[in-house]
């Protein structure tokens, strides 16, 4: 069985915004980097990159993929968003992964 590693780094920022109305929002990014083996990459991209496109649309993440660090095999592939977007984005490459899996 296959394994990539979650949350090799992570990093949030937090933004507070005040309103003329008295009301506060807080919004909170978070930055998640994942180590994706080389040999599972194929499954993130999907065909023409049919899953990487569908991955940022549903979950709303930004998400890029970096080369390999040097001296390692396992592709970087940075998340960023909301909690909620990063973790939807986590789920949906998870699942690209285990189903390219054989």
């Amino acid at each position: 069985m296959l394994m990539f590693g979650f949350f090799h780094s992570r990093s949030s920022d937090i933004y507070v915004f005040f309103s003329s109305g008295g009301k506060t929002a807080i919004v909170t990014n978070t930055t998640v980097e994942i180590l994706v083996p080389e040999q599972v990459l194929g499954s993130v991209y999907g065909e023409n990159g049919t899953n990487l496109n569908r991955l940022r649309q549903i979950s709303g993440a930004k998400v890029s993929i970096h080369d390999p660090r040097p001296g390692t095999s396992e592709t970087i592939v940075v998340i960023s968003g909301t909690p909620d977007q990063t973790q939807a984005a986590q789920s949906l490459l998870q699942a690209f992964i285990l189903s390219g899996q054989s």
